[in-house]
């Protein structure tokens, strides 16, 4: 999967994990074990694989075999790419992406809403020339996404709202309002020129912050 495309570069990119973060209730209701996880090379496979990836000791321990059985004169650790301040993969994806500086084109292979959602709120800190496209999906459900084709297509006012519209109707951080769904209030944000700026104004990198006050 990895060398399908036979890329001169492929970026693998791991979430980190804080303590305290705004994710520690969610691994308390999950009874993730704190004990600490070690994985060797000669070890089997776990049989409940999937299972296991959802402790926060085994995610941390796979990256670091990784880490250290995948290092070789071609595979490298890039410390500029870091981002130490980031907790999820998917910020730190975007920020890879944003610092391709050559024409060039890129396939983000991943199944998490966040991670679109988030590259089309930012495809104005990229470079013009990059063509990119979104791998979704498995199997016969397997599709490429191109994001240059929804930059056309929506709009840039419309993208970059979409980070806070999908903050406020429902992501990996905050609940869905009841019964609304995603659909109609899209809509409403699509017509509304309104709205897109609102949106934008709260996920804004202005360093004014006396337009918010109350």
């Amino acid at each position: 999967m990895i060398s399908q495309f036979k890329s001169p570069r492929i970026d693998i990119v791991f979430d980190q994990y804080f303590t305290p973060s705004i994710k520690d209730c969610e691994r308390l209701r999950r009874n993730e074990t704190t004990s600490t996880v070690s994985i060797g090379p000669n070890q089997i496979r776990h049989h409940n694989f999937a299972g296991e990836l959802k402790n926060t000791q085994f995610k941390e321990a796979l990256v670091k075999f990784f880490i250290d059985h995948w290092a070789n004169d071609n595979i490298s650790i890039e410390e500029s790419l870091f981002c130490e301040e980031h907790e999820e993969a998917d910020t730190r994806i975007i920020y890879h992406i944003c610092q391709i500086s050559v024409d060039a084109q890129g396939v983000v292979h991943c199944s998490d809403s966040d991670i679109l959602i988030i590259l089309l709120g930012n495809l104005d800190h990229l470079n013009a020339s990059l063509k990119l496209w979104i791998q979704w999906g498995v199997g016969n459900y397997e599709r490429l996404i191109s994001i240059n084709d929804l930059y056309q297509d929506l709009g840039i006012s419309l993208l970059k709202a979409l980070p806070c519209f999908h903050a406020i109707t429902g992501c990996d951080y905050t609940p869905a309002f009841f019964r609304k769904g995603k659909l109609r209030p899209f809509k409403l944000l699509e017509k509304s020129v309104e709205y897109q700026l609102a949106c934008q104004e709260i996920v804004t990198d202005d360093e004014d912050e006396r337009k918010f006050a109350t």
